[in-house]
């Protein structure tokens, strides 16, 4: 039985109909549960059928919610399965079919795809034509044909490929993998490779055994370069060493490695891409990839262990998985470029720069963080990094501000080159003293150290300033009968000062020096 919900004065009651308890809770309360409430009823057929015909007359989902007095979300969530699914899916109960075709997977294409690719599939599945036919065909998108068989026919797929289904899950079988030899390739050229290993056949050439086996000699041969060029020298040497060589020339052409010698060395000492680098020299990407992939599988195993690496950090700079260097988008450097020169070169907050330059706060925050650290810590103070290997927590380094920087630095440069107290110079300045005094302590400890407060031996507090001011004079009315005028007199200081100085924290010697001369007196 569902809970009633009532409004008593101000607070809500739920009244539960099974023993009429009553359970105080708040509007908030009672709107959520209230919600939750609409949303596990079950409706009838009937009442499903009326939101498809509301819908039918051009109501919306919310429209049909506030006339039945259904939640609205209910209503979309009929209305997209009756869609997808036809009136089936309106009786209460009804769970989304999991038809399970060979590929085991639970995926169930909308009937519109399934009647779209049905003739591409049996073609498929009834032929030996290639997807590229089958597409053209029956007037289909190869994309959108090939993701729809790996998708939904995965056992097909498979089994075209050559790969064998046993107790175990379509879905989890790769069609081939990163890199390597795919099984379709190994049996269309499989045989064709097992005879050129077979000392049978080192009489023929490449282009010979090719032909015996229906092949074309160029697309055996680059099986060979790639995936067994081991084969290939070796075979090369036992031809030679029966007397059989052609005399051809192997191996890669001097003309080929002169033109690809400066693309190959910035591959070796760069993290440029192969496109960049084609780009860069003016030279055929496809020409220096299978360069690359027929006489330099070295650097082809560096990079791709480098890339493969570069899967588990984010740091700018370095080599993401797919490649490339991972830096900001040319869009972003465009929108944000003016904003990070202003953050670099003045004092205004990142809120006064994105006002500034009408762009977004936490868009600005977010790529300056990301792709501008060196600013931040700059900003900060704090010490840059060694190496690229270095990598500084900026949550563990303190924020400054420039702006605040820029209101001290009249005040600090005055008490470096004056003899003036703190409270001084904050007042001419219009500075908080104790403010001031706390970034000298935390940005400017010497002369902290200088200005700050000190303890004297009795236990007074007085400026560091001061102390070292009127030490000689403290020293000289401790150890001489000389009077405190006179000692004023003689190293040029204001007598006044010198005197409420003593007063204040040496009143122990102006109570010795009485106790003397009242001795003396005696």
């Amino acid at each position: 039985m569902l809970p009633v919900f009532r409004k008593r004065n101000t607070e809500y009651h739920a009244v539960d109909r099974r023993n009429n308890s009553i359970i105080h809770i708040n509007a908030m309360t009672a709107a959520t549960e209230l919600h939750m409430v609409k949303r596990r009823r079950t409706y009838s057929e009937s009442v499903r059928r009326k939101a498809v015909a509301l819908h039918d007359r051009g109501y919306g989902a919310k429209r049909i919610g506030s006339i039945l007095g259904i939640d609205y979300t209910v209503v979309r969530e009929w209305l997209r399965r009756y869609e997808l699914f036809g009136e089936e899916a309106l009786r209460p109960g009804w769970r989304k079919p999991t038809e399970r075709s060979g590929s085991d997977c639970d995926a169930v294409a909308k009937p519109v795809t399934v009647e779209k690719y049905r003739r591409a599939v049996e073609l498929y599945a009834t032929t030996h034509l290639k997807g590229v036919e089958i597409c053209r065909e029956c007037a289909v998108s190869c994309a959108g044909f090939y993701a729809y068989m790996r998708k939904y026919h995965r056992d097909m797929v498979l089994l075209r490929n050559g790969i064998e289904l046993r107790e175990c899950d379509a879905k989890r079988v790769r069609l081939r993998t990163k890199y390597g030899q795919t099984s379709a390739a190994w049996g269309k050229y499989g045989p064709a490779i097992e005879a050129c290993a077979d000392p049978a056949y080192y009489s023929d050439n490449i282009s010979q055994i090719a032909a015996r086996f229906g092949l074309k000699g160029t697309h055996l041969a680059n099986q060979l370069r790639v995936h067994y060029s081991e084969l290939l020298r070796r075979r090369e040497a036992e031809r030679q060493r029966l007397g059989l060589s052609d005399n051809q020339q192997r191996g890669v052409r001097p003309y080929c490695a002169e033109k690809y010698a400066e693309a190959v060395e910035l591959f070796r000492t760069t993290l440029l891409t192969r496109r960049e680098i084609a780009e860069r020299l003016g030279i055929s990407l496809g020409g220096f990839a299978q360069h690359l992939l027929y006489y330099h599988k070295d650097l082809i195993a560096e990079r791709r262990a480098l890339r493969e690496a570069a899967k588990y950090t984010r740091k700018p700079g370095t080599l993401t998985g797919c490649g490339t260097i991972r830096k900001a988008s040319p869009t972003a450097e465009a929108k944000y470029g003016k904003a990070v020169e202003l953050y670099r070169t003045t004092a205004l907050s990142v809120k006064r720069i994105a006002e500034q330059e009408h762009v977004s706060l936490s868009g600005l925050t977010h790529h300056i963080g990301t792709w501008h650290r060196d600013a931040i810590l700059e900003r900060r103070g704090a010490k840059r990094a060694s190496s690229d290997t270095d990598y500084i927590d900026l949550s563990r380094t303190k924020h400054y501000l420039r702006s605040t920087a820029e209101k001290y630095g009249k005040a600090i440069e005055k008490l470096k080159n004056g003899d003036y107290t703190t409270a001084q110079v904050a007042a001419e300045y219009g500075l908080h003293p104790e403010c001031m005094r706390a970034y000298l302590k935390e940005h400017e400890p010497e002369l902290y150290a200088r200005q700050g407060m000190t303890h004297l031996a009795n236990g007074r507090t007085v400026s560091r300033r001061s102390m070292e001011k009127y030490a000689e004079a403290i020293r000289l009315y401790e150890t001489t009968d000389e009077s405190l005028k006179s000692i004023a007199r003689r190293l040029n200081l204001t007598y006044n000062s010198l005197d409420g100085y003593v007063r204040r924290n040496h009143s122990d010697l102006i109570e010795h020096r009485k106790n003397t001369v009242d001795n003396n007196r005696k």
